[in-house]
């Protein structure tokens, strides 16, 4: 918390395709990810989806060694 009461949100190092990482997401049953953020030249915000399974895990692996938690989005509740 800050000095006015609100939550500070930290601000993620992990770089990935041009893409300050924020959140993540998983969709099942796909298990496609999806990584959402600001493009580092730009400022825009901007998210990209990885398919591939080798892709999948080599991204999974970059969000856990940065600590960034990947939310479940479950597409057959929706």
């Amino acid at each position: 918390m800050n000095e006015l009461g609100g939550e500070v949100k930290k601000v993620s190092e992990l770089v990935l395709y041009g893409i300050r990482v924020e959140r993540a997401y998983r969709y099942v049953p796909w298990g496609m990810i999806e990584i959402v953020g600001k493009h580092v030249k730009t400022g825009k915000p901007e998210a990209m989806s990885f398919e591939d399974p080798a892709t999948r895990w080599q991204v999974e692996k970059e969000l856990k060694k940065a600590g960034i938690e990947i939310e479940v989005v479950d597409l057959n509740s929706l």
